[in-house]
């Protein structure tokens, strides 16, 4: 009895090294989907669906060095559980792809072989897009034969499917699962990944506008102080306009709770202002009327002169 062969990759993928770009946006897009907790373990056609869909064969240099390229792709192939072809008109030119998808066909039958479009158009001509040993069935010595084979492919064209339709129609076949429910599931993933995106990005925006405010206050501290005492020590003093129309001539006030003079209520009327003749050096010339129309306040300060 043979030894069963190790599976090691989840899918190779086969391509002509024209398409290398969309190799490299497919292998990405496996390796990093997310398979929700509620479907791991659950058995499908294609078996038991696995915690993720890495590792998947994509380049070239995952081949060990000192080995024939032949050797390599086929150990390659025997140890992946899928094939994937990136179809394009480069690839239904090449030899090396419509090799591969021999080997896999003849080898394991019974194994998925997924179809991706990305350019090209099957059964055209000019752009035809599928390998021969992918449209055609292979007799029982592996060799490609005329009996056509009904194909369901993948479509990453913009006209097509689109990439995340097609991307979720690829998962959906290594999965054994449909493409609504893949895509679906993608879709929630992807708006839920969004929403912790934007909270993070609101909690970010929040740290830097405190830390903004909190350099501003560092920065204009002697402004902050002021304010602060202007804020509470001065305002709660302040008269309001009614209690000023209420003052009367004499009245004192203060309109701080310290270190502020004492204010006193002068009338409106005519006054004297300057001083008469013979006051030595504290003389104010020439002496005049001066005509006040509305009352006032001036500060009253205790003067003390030396005897």
């Amino acid at each position: 009895m043979s030894k069963p062969v190790l599976l090691k990759y989840r899918a190779f993928i086969s391509y002509s090294h024209a398409d290398t770009d969309w190799a490299r946006w497919l292998h990405r897009g496996l390796e990093s989907f997310h398979i929700d907790k509620d479907l791991v373990g659950r058995e499908t056609a294609t078996g038991t669906i696995p915690r993720a869909l890495r590792p998947i064969f994509c380049d070239r240099d995952d081949f060990t060095a000192g080995h024939a390229l032949t050797e390599q792709t086929q150990a390659a192939l025997d140890a992946s559980a899928a094939l994937i072809v990136i179809c394009s008109p480069s690839s239904a030119k090449s030899l090396y792809v419509n090799e591969e998808i021999k080997l896999f066909k003849s080898r394991h039958p019974d194994r998925p072989l997924i179809p991706l479009i990305v350019g090209g158009s099957p059964g055209d001509s000019g752009q035809e897009c599928f390998p021969p040993a992918l449209k055609f069935k292979l007799d029982a010595k592996g060799r490609i034969t005329k009996k056509r084979v009904e194909l369901l492919a993948a479509d990453a064209r913009e006209e097509g499917d689109g990439k995340d339709l097609s991307l979720a129609k690829v998962i959906a076949g290594l999965l054994g699962l449909s493409s609504d429910d893949v895509f679906r599931r993608a879709e929630r993933e992807r708006r839920a990944a969004t929403r912790r995106k934007r909270r993070v990005q609101g909690l970010v925006g929040a740290l830097a506008l405190l830390l903004a405010v909190a350099g501003v206050g560092w920065i204009n501290q002697d402004y902050l102080k002021e304010q602060y005492y202007w804020r509470a020590v001065m305002v709660p003093a302040v008269l309001t306009a009614n209690q000023e129309r209420a003052l009367k001539p004499g009245d004192e006030f203060s309109e701080c709770t310290s270190f502020c003079p004492t204010m006193v209520m002068v009338p409106a009327g005519n006054f004297m202002m300057g001083s008469p003749e013979g006051l030595g050096d504290y003389k104010e010339r020439p002496q005049h009327e001066v005509t006040i129309s509305k009352p006032f306040a001036v500060g009253g300060y205790e003067v003390t002169f030396a005897q």
